[in-house]
Protein backbone atom coordinates (compact mmCIF):
# COMPACT_ATOMS: atom_id res chain seq x y z
CA UNK A 1 0.00 0.00 0.00
CA UNK A 2 2.84 2.28 0.78
CA UNK A 3 5.02 1.79 -2.21
CA UNK A 4 1.72 1.96 -4.55
CA UNK A 5 1.27 5.84 -2.23
CA UNK A 6 4.97 6.91 -3.32
CA UNK A 7 4.68 5.62 -7.13
CA UNK A 8 1.66 6.90 -7.99
CA UNK A 9 2.79 10.26 -6.21
CA UNK A 10 5.95 10.17 -7.64
CA UNK A 11 3.84 9.53 -10.91
CA UNK A 12 2.14 13.10 -9.96
CA UNK A 13 4.97 15.07 -9.27
CA UNK A 14 7.09 14.08 -12.98
CA UNK A 15 3.64 14.96 -14.59
CA UNK A 16 3.48 18.40 -12.97
CA UNK A 17 6.90 19.12 -13.85
CA UNK A 18 6.81 18.52 -17.10
CA UNK A 19 3.83 20.27 -17.71
CA UNK A 20 5.64 23.58 -16.10
CA UNK A 21 8.49 22.92 -18.30
CA UNK A 22 6.33 22.43 -21.16
CA UNK A 23 4.48 25.84 -20.37
CA UNK A 24 7.55 27.29 -19.16
CA UNK A 25 9.56 26.65 -22.49
CA UNK A 26 6.26 28.08 -24.41
CA UNK A 27 6.17 31.35 -22.71
CA UNK A 28 9.89 31.54 -22.78
CA UNK A 29 10.24 30.98 -26.73
CA UNK A 30 8.44 34.37 -26.94
CA UNK A 31 11.19 36.47 -25.57
CA UNK A 32 15.08 35.96 -25.86
CA UNK A 33 16.86 32.97 -26.61
CA UNK A 34 18.99 33.65 -23.74
CA UNK A 35 16.40 33.71 -20.70
CA UNK A 36 14.97 30.55 -22.31
CA UNK A 37 18.20 28.61 -21.91
CA UNK A 38 18.78 30.10 -18.40
CA UNK A 39 14.57 29.21 -17.82
CA UNK A 40 15.15 25.83 -18.83
CA UNK A 41 18.02 25.37 -17.09
CA UNK A 42 17.20 26.03 -13.79
CA UNK A 43 14.19 24.33 -13.64
CA UNK A 44 16.51 21.11 -15.21
CA UNK A 45 18.62 21.53 -12.12
CA UNK A 46 15.73 22.58 -9.51
CA UNK A 47 13.64 19.18 -11.03
CA UNK A 48 15.62 16.87 -9.02
CA UNK A 49 14.90 18.71 -5.56
CA UNK A 50 11.19 18.93 -6.76
CA UNK A 51 10.76 15.02 -6.55
CA UNK A 52 11.46 14.87 -2.54
CA UNK A 53 9.44 17.99 -1.80
CA UNK A 54 6.48 19.03 -4.02
CA UNK A 55 5.75 22.50 -2.54
CA UNK A 56 8.74 23.75 -3.61
CA UNK A 57 8.20 25.79 -6.97
CA UNK A 58 10.86 26.64 -9.88
CA UNK A 59 12.10 29.98 -10.07
CA UNK A 60 13.65 32.14 -12.56
CA UNK A 61 16.14 34.39 -12.81
CA UNK A 62 14.93 37.76 -12.22
CA UNK A 63 16.75 40.99 -13.86
CA UNK A 64 19.56 43.05 -12.08
CA UNK A 65 18.07 45.49 -10.11
CA UNK A 66 19.76 48.97 -10.29
CA UNK A 67 21.16 50.61 -7.69
CA UNK A 68 18.70 52.96 -5.52
CA UNK A 69 20.88 56.52 -4.42
CA UNK A 70 19.17 58.17 -1.31
CA UNK A 71 20.67 61.31 -2.29
CA UNK A 72 18.86 61.76 -5.12
CA UNK A 73 15.72 61.98 -3.73
CA UNK A 74 17.10 63.72 -0.88
CA UNK A 75 15.90 67.76 -0.87
CA UNK A 76 18.37 70.22 -0.70
CA UNK A 77 18.93 71.49 2.81
CA UNK A 78 18.30 74.97 3.64
CA UNK A 79 21.17 76.98 4.51
CA UNK A 80 20.50 79.60 7.37
CA UNK A 81 23.10 81.54 9.11
CA UNK A 82 23.85 80.62 13.05
CA UNK A 83 21.64 81.63 15.68
CA UNK A 84 24.63 83.25 17.94
CA UNK A 85 25.25 85.85 14.81
CA UNK A 86 21.32 86.91 14.72
CA UNK A 87 22.03 90.23 16.00
CA UNK A 88 24.94 91.24 13.58
CA UNK A 89 22.58 93.03 11.70
CA UNK A 90 21.05 95.20 14.66
CA UNK A 91 25.13 95.76 15.37
CA UNK A 92 26.04 96.68 11.77
CA UNK A 93 22.66 99.05 12.21
CA UNK A 94 23.42 100.43 15.15
CA UNK A 95 27.11 101.49 13.98
CA UNK A 96 25.91 102.80 10.43
CA UNK A 97 23.73 105.33 12.48
CA UNK A 98 26.22 106.09 14.61
CA UNK A 99 28.85 106.95 11.78
CA UNK A 100 25.74 109.20 10.00
CA UNK A 101 25.50 111.02 13.17
CA UNK A 102 29.52 111.50 13.92
CA UNK A 103 29.66 112.77 10.13
CA UNK A 104 27.56 115.73 10.84
CA UNK A 105 30.19 117.38 12.39
CA UNK A 106 28.79 118.29 15.65
CA UNK A 107 31.13 121.49 17.43
CA UNK A 108 33.25 120.12 20.23
CA UNK A 109 34.01 123.23 22.02
CA UNK A 110 31.74 126.50 22.39
CA UNK A 111 33.89 128.04 20.02
CA UNK A 112 32.74 126.03 17.18
CA UNK A 113 29.09 126.30 18.15
CA UNK A 114 29.42 129.67 17.63
CA UNK A 115 31.29 130.13 14.29
CA UNK A 116 29.15 127.70 12.94
CA UNK A 117 25.55 128.47 10.53
CA UNK A 118 23.21 126.69 13.37
CA UNK A 119 25.21 129.11 15.86
CA UNK A 120 21.49 130.33 17.37
CA UNK A 121 20.30 126.96 17.92
CA UNK A 122 23.08 126.20 19.99
CA UNK A 123 22.58 129.25 22.15
CA UNK A 124 19.11 128.27 22.74
CA UNK A 125 20.41 124.57 23.35
CA UNK A 126 22.98 125.73 25.97
CA UNK A 127 20.46 128.27 28.10
CA UNK A 128 17.79 125.76 28.19
CA UNK A 129 20.68 123.28 29.65
CA UNK A 130 22.17 125.98 31.84
CA UNK A 131 18.35 126.73 33.16
CA UNK A 132 17.66 123.38 33.89
CA UNK A 133 21.05 122.84 35.77
CA UNK A 134 19.79 125.90 37.47
CA UNK A 135 16.58 124.36 38.49
CA UNK A 136 17.71 120.93 40.17
CA UNK A 137 19.97 122.56 41.94
CA UNK A 138 23.31 121.03 40.29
Amino acid sequence: MNLLWFVVHLLGILIKLRSRIIQTHVELEIGSDEQSEIAEQSIIDQSSSELTDSNILPTFPTPPIPRYSIAKDRPFRQIRPPQKYGEADLVAYALSVAEDIDSTNEPAIYSEAIICSNSYRWMIAMQKEMESLNKNNT
